[in-house]
């Protein structure tokens, strides 16, 4: 925007993704033999690899505030003087930003904890309810149904999680 403030928009446009490593262990799980009732689930994600959606995430376990997008996962100088944090803090730093990269591209695809959504799901609810029209949405809090579902990876990986729901 021309005020200076982050365009909000920015946020939830879709972008090309890359793709992470990802572990065979889901689908090896998902064909094994023992019955559903007996197995242990779990669910590796979503891998995408953004820059600025990783830059987001950094920010946000950082308690940064989220629409910081001058604070990125690749300046990390920048970040330690936000954060008010000495050289001496810069190893603890390296660690949130490898655990970041390693870790966020796998979060749930499509889904999240009703309990806890995670700040981007927060951002997007709050910018929806502050819209000429607001528009309010359950996260799962009250009917223990989610209205909303994170589908990064474009249109073929929005329409999977559309059908699949």
């Amino acid at each position: 925007m021309s005020d200076g403030t982050p365009d909000i928009l920015e946020y939830f446009r879709l972008r090309p993704t890359r793709a992470a490593k990802v572990s065979e262990i889901s689908e090896a799980t998902a064909s094994s033999a023992t019955p559903p009732e007996e197995r242990v689930n779990f669910h590796i994600g979503n891998p995408v690899q953004e820059r600025r959606l990783s830059s987001a995430y950094l920010r946000a376990i950082l308690g940064l505030d989220i629409r910081a997008e001058e604070l990125t996962i690749d300046d990390p100088d920048a970040i330690l003087d936000a954060l008010d944090w000495s050289t001496e803090d810069r190893p603890t730093l390296d660690l949130f930003i490898q655990l970041v990269r390693q870790s966020a591209p796998y979060l749930p695809r499509g889904g999240f904890s009703r309990t806890a959504p995670p700040p981007p799901v927060l951002a997007f609810v709050d910018w929806l309810q502050h819209q000429a029209e607001p528009l309010s949405y359950d996260l799962g809090r009250t009917t223990g149904r989610r209205e909303i579902i994170l589908a990064s990876g474009g249109i073929i990986e929005a329409l999977r999680v559309f059908l699949h729901a």
